[in-house]
């Protein structure tokens, strides 16, 4: 005979019970089972079938998180050594620092290059602005010589007048127009003579010009901008070749860091989480996106291998062209210096002659006894 339950333990037992149903439903809200209050043991079969598909998953996430420390400690391990290669041989070094400064001279001579070509454009123009000017003053000269002509003539026809052979007591009036004739004479053959020399400067100034011409268009042949236009070229394909490198080392990176232990522990589902769907959802995308990262590491590794050495060649390229150009440079730069020195020779030859003529016809001649306008003209011209 079974003893009989007094009240007071029977309302402790339905308390219980109740408490257990409120933690059952919880519980089961939480992993989205329905409770059915008639048959709570199929309900606690289904928490334990649950609970024990959730830890055979959370083995499965903690063999890959094993499975990829391991091969990012290979990975790891030959990157260190490979670092330890590249800096234990000299020669790597120096090759890496000689390209280096390859790369920025070649950078300075194109400034240079490019600083010389503007400063002969702005050369040329201001030679451009001085031509218009002398042409300008040529004309301004040709219309005095004309009025000079004019007022030659007019004092030659006066000059021969009735009083041309009267003496200075007789006719002094006579006499001192005469004079001022004469002396009109010889400040008008100074002016021609002035005028002469003028136009002889503007005819060598104009010679100077063609040659400086011609040597400014073979010196812009030499250092035109589509004879720079090959090494900045060059310059682009380099920066685009390393920037292609810089993106691959920092996918190689991504995948490193993705590997890593503490980052694939955040996203391992824990078993008291409240969004446990998602997260298994977010277990399985990261795990589609590891192993091909993983995979490909070593197709990235040698493809930037392939990069280094496509870089390297088109250094060595680059460095030829750039040292032809510096020399074609240089050979112009000679020859200019050498047409400038034959000019300035040319002119002070010139007008030490001019000077050396001047003087003599100034003795040669005198200020009262003038030949007429042609024959200074026709002597002028010869």
């Amino acid at each position: 005979m079974s003893a009989v339950t007094p009240p007071q333990n029977q309302r402790k037992i339905l308390s219980l019970n109740e408490e257990h149903l409120q933690l059952l439903t919880g519980i089961a809200s939480f992993i989205g089972v329905p409770v059915e209050l008639e048959n709570v043991s199929d309900t606690l079969t289904k928490l334990d079938g649950a609970v024990a598909l959730q830890e055979k998953r959370l083995a499965e996430a903690i063999q890959i998180r094993q499975a990829c420390h391991r091969t990012y400690e290979a990975l790891h391990h030959s990157f260190k050594a490979f670092m330890s290669r590249l800096k234990s041989d000299p020669q790597t070094q120096k090759t890496l620092q000689s390209h280096h400064a390859e790369h920025m001279r070649a950078l300075r001579h194109e400034h240079v290059a490019a600083t010389l070509f503007d400063d002969l454009k702005s050369r040329r123009t201001d030679c451009i602005r001085k031509k218009t000017a002398c042409e300008e003053d040529i004309e301004k000269c040709k219309e005095m010589k004309t009025r000079l002509k004019a007022i030659y003539e007019t004092v030659f026809e006066v000059e021969k007048g009735p009083f041309c052979s009267y003496t200075p007591k007789c006719y002094p009036e006579e006499y001192k127009v005469r004079k001022a004739l004469a002396k009109a004479k010889g400040d008008l053959h100074e002016d021609m003579s002035l005028l002469k020399r003028e136009e002889n400067a503007y005819d060598f100034l104009r010679h100077a010009e063609r040659v400086c011409q011609d040597s400014l268009a073979k010196y812009e042949n030499a250092i035109r901008p589509d004879s720079l236009q090959k090494p900045r070229d060059l310059v682009k394909e380099g920066d685009r070749l390393l920037g292609k490198a810089r993106c691959l080392l920092k996918s190689a990176k991504d995948a490193q860091r993705l590997i890593d232990c503490d980052g694939l522990l955040k996203l391992v589902p824990c078993r008291t989480c409240t969004t446990m769907t998602n997260r298994c959802e977010e277990e399985r995308k990261f795990r589609e996106s590891v192993v091909p990262l993983v995979e490909n590491i070593p197709q990235l590794v040698r493809s930037i291998q392939t990069e280094a050495s496509w870089c390297h060649h088109r250094i060595c390229q680059y460095r030829r062209d750039v040292e032809f150009t510096e020399r074609l440079v240089e050979a112009h730069e000679e020859r200019l210096a050498d047409v400038r020195r034959s000019i300035f020779e040319h002119a002070m030859n010139s007008a030490r002659y001019r000077v050396r003529q001047n003087e003599t016809d100034t003795t040669n001649q005198s200020a009262e006894h003038l030949p007429p306008y042609e024959l200074i003209e026709s002597q002028s011209q010869s």
